[in-house]
């Protein structure tokens, strides 16, 4: 066979499995747009309490086929919130699997999952749920993927209880962690924010995105003639310190955030930059007593835990690394990939409890692999 023909038969097999896919796609979307009608027309009771279950486990599929039903219909809203209720079930289930799902439904689901989130918040649940309710509505509000918000931390809890500086800094470290993968929360921010100086933060770092569209959005709220405002000190310096520490020149950004210090001993996030810097340059000492600082603030934040405990892992304290890794755990940290694969937690690998750790991680369904 010449190399054309081989090429052209290798083109057909992977257009016809191409298409094989988005055939079976098509068909189980059609599939679960027949159920939801189906589920539509059962009144309330048992039988339908059944369907519901069973039309949860069709995911983002139910999704699709309720914006296609026409969700802003009563009947619509009525089966979707009945189907959001069964997912916030599924957050304490057993199952990790289930409640690794339910967790991405629920985001997926956004506004529609709140209220039946903020029920489960107040009720009497044990503690992995109520810290998984509090991580999700933030991510909903905020508009912020899960994968952005393991990477920013705990930034955005309780953040209208944070003074407008820590604000500020959460606004700046969203916006680097992020880039435009930050422009719906920034967005979020822009209008939700009551202080003018954060609001205008947020809006400066939108621009720096260099995503066109949110200079039509900047202008349809009247902020277009307010942006590129010049940044107070301590904007300044937290910023230029996080642009030091992007290209790893952490005695730069030092020098910033100790500005910062001086004036404001206890800003989360200056001691938090600060701590990195030092885990990053091997002082593990300095690093230690300025995650201490910020755990004052943040006790129940998982990836400062989870950094605090690699902190301890390298200076030699396993039993100190050991309480900080099951803090983290407890308070919902589950990447079980990144965590065998930490080399700062190399001196715990050998140790049953890492062991057993990684296992329980892995059984609660979050693990980084997947």
């Amino acid at each position: 066979m010449r190399c054309w023909q081989k090429i052209l038969l290798i083109s057909f097999v992977i257009f016809g499995l191409a298409a094989s896919a988005f055939a079976q796609q098509g068909a189980e979307e059609g599939d679960v747009e027949k159920a939801v009608n189906q589920v539509l027309s059962i009144p309330p009771g048992e039988e339908r309490k059944k369907a519901v279950e069973e039309l949860a486990k069709s995911g983002h599929l139910v999704l699709n086929a309720l914006r296609q039903t026409g969700k802003e219909s009563a009947e619509a809203k009525r089966l979707l919130s009945e189907v959001v209720d069964v997912w916030v079930r599924w957050l304490d289930d057993e199952d990790g699997e289930k409640r690794f799902s339910a967790e991405s439904y629920l985001f997926e689901a956004g506004e529609y999952s709140v209220e039946a989130l903020k029920k489960a918040s107040e009720g009497g649940g044990s503690l992995n749920l109520r810290t998984t309710v509090r991580r999700l509505l933030n991510m909903i509000r905020f508009k912020v993927s899960a994968e952005l918000y393991r990477r920013v931390g705990g930034t955005f809890a309780e953040y209208e209880k944070q003074p407008v500086r820590e604000r500020i800094g959460a606004v700046l470290l969203l916006e680097q962690m992020g880039g435009t993968e930050a422009i719906p929360a920034l967005k979020q921010l822009v209008l939700e924010e009551k202080d003018e100086t954060v609001r205008l933060v947020a809006a400066d770092a939108l621009v720096r995105t260099g995503d066109i569209s949110v200079l039509k959005f900047l202008k349809e709220l009247g902020l277009s003639d307010k942006i590129n405002t010049p940044p107070d000190r301590y904007i300044l310096m937290l910023s230029q310190g996080i642009r030091f520490m992007q290209v790893e020149d952490y005695r730069n950004a030092m020098e910033e955030f100790s500005k910062i210090l001086k004036e404001y001993p206890e800003d989360y996030n200056a001691n938090y930059q600060m701590a990195m810097c030092y885990l990053f340059l091997k002082e593990y000492h300095n690093s230690v007593k300025h995650f201490k600082i910020c755990l004052k603030e943040r006790p129940n934040d998982s990836v400062l835990h989870y950094n605090m405990a690699c902190a301890y892992a390298l200076l030699g304290h396993k039993e100190l690394a050991f309480e900080h890794l099951e803090k983290a755990f407890e308070y919902g940290y589950r990447d079980a990939a990144h965590t065998e694969a930490d080399e700062d937690l190399r001196s715990l690998r050998d140790d049953d409890r890492f062991k057993r750790l990684l296992e329980r991680m892995r059984k609660d369904g979050r693990d980084g692999t997947k």
